[in-house]
């Protein structure tokens, strides 16, 4: 039934689910940092328009972001900010899915759930007639189980011989280096402006994707780092090479889970892997510090990179479509598609880097 489901301007109205909203996290998501209301919010507010809805399934309180896309159906509200996608859909509501298709304006033929993390999406199990599966990225993480040295013990010995290297070059050139961490509300414009003047200096700086200054994209990261270092969910982490910031991550926390968010370096030091150098230090910080029982990255994770990982899982892209004959047009309509992407210039992965893979 239609009515099963309220629709709601997600600009106008997001703000007066936030006790629902951050319960349904709590339930499904274990307060994923990532999926809190403040967080989301902020999302909203800096990439969000009046297209995108906030749907509530009547029944039980669900809650799920959806636009519209191409004119054909709906997609899940997911900027590139935001690296998995959030679903407060409880079995019962999940079950229901079918019926957003008569809720939705319009004659939507599919419903894009994007980036479900199967750690926790309700999209769990073997897809039915009606419904794709494609796969999105290979992300990793870090369990801060046992010590320091017993996870690092257990990584590649090249990956350590490697890290070992780098840090004598570091040592070499005569200057200290230190990890330093901002957690206060009050640090978070100044971490932030050191992060975006080293990563507009870079390659993304040349493609004109970096954090500049007064920018969108910085604009979002001050308001939600801001929001969240107030309640002790926001940190930065800086490698200091001589005084100078040389390599920094942002990053946000709760209940237990760590998320990187972003990170960059000063590329004119790549022979000193300082991007490399800054993780391995605030891992053995955090691993004595005893906060987090785990690190997320979220990024489409290369084979240098899960060198680092303790595990990994697929992030897939969930499709539903209003019938079967619909699935099977679509299936082969998306199959010409790629196809055409093969065979046309390749595009680089997007994501979080866990640092320069070519150090």
């Amino acid at each position: 039934m239609i009515n099963d489901w309220l629709l709601e301007s997600a600009l106008a109205e997001f703000d007066r689910y936030q006790v629902e909203w951050d319960a349904w996290n709590a339930r499904l998501y274990n307060s994923h940092p990532m999926f809190c209301h403040t967080f989301v919010h902020s999302l909203l507010q800096h990439y969000g328009d009046e297209k995108v809805l906030l749907m509530v399934h009547r029944p039980t309180g669900g809650l799920l972001l959806t636009q519209p896309y191409r004119g054909q159906g709906w997609t899940s509200f997911l900027p590139p900010q935001l690296q998995a996608a959030p679903l407060m859909l409880n079995k019962q509501a999940y079950a229901e899915r079918m019926s957003l298709f008569k809720a939705l304006p319009g004659f939507p033929i599919f419903i894009d759930w994007m980036a479900q993390d199967p750690m926790f999406s309700p999209c769990q199990g073997e897809t039915s007639p009606v419904e794709s599966r494609q796969h999105a990225a290979t992300t990793m993480a870090i369990t801060l189980a046992d010590s320091f040295d017993t996870y690092w013990a257990a990584r590649p010995k090249k990956l350590r011989n490697n890290i070992k290297r780098y840090q004598h070059r570091i040592e070499s050139t005569g200057e200290p280096f230190s990890l330093r961490i901002h957690t206060a509300p009050q640090a978070m414009t100044g971490a932030l402006d050191s992060y975006s003047e080293l990563e507009a200096k870079g390659w993304k700086g040349r493609a004109g994707t970096a954090i500049t200054a007064g920018s969108q994209q910085w604009r979002f990261y001050h308001d939600v780092l801001q929001k969240l270092a107030a309640v002790g969910s926001a940190q930065v982490y800086e490698l200091v090479l001589g005084g100078r910031v040389v390599a920094s991550r942002l990053a946000i926390s709760a209940n237990g889970m760590l998320v990187m968010l972003k990170t960059t370096y000063d590329e004119q030091l790549k022979e000193l892997a300082v991007g490399r150098v800054l993780l391995h230090t605030l891992l053995q910080h955090e691993f004595a510090a005893g906060r987090f029982q785990r690190i997320e990255f979220y990024t489409n994770a290369s084979a240098d990179q899960l060198e680092w990982a303790t595990e990994a899982r697929e992030i897939d892209h969930i499709t539903l479509y209003r019938s079967s004959l619909y699935a099977s047009g679509m299936t082969v309509v998306k199959n010409l598609r790629d196809l055409t992407k093969r065979i046309g210039k390749a595009q680089p992965a997007t994501g979080t880097e866990i640092g320069d893979t070519r150090q």
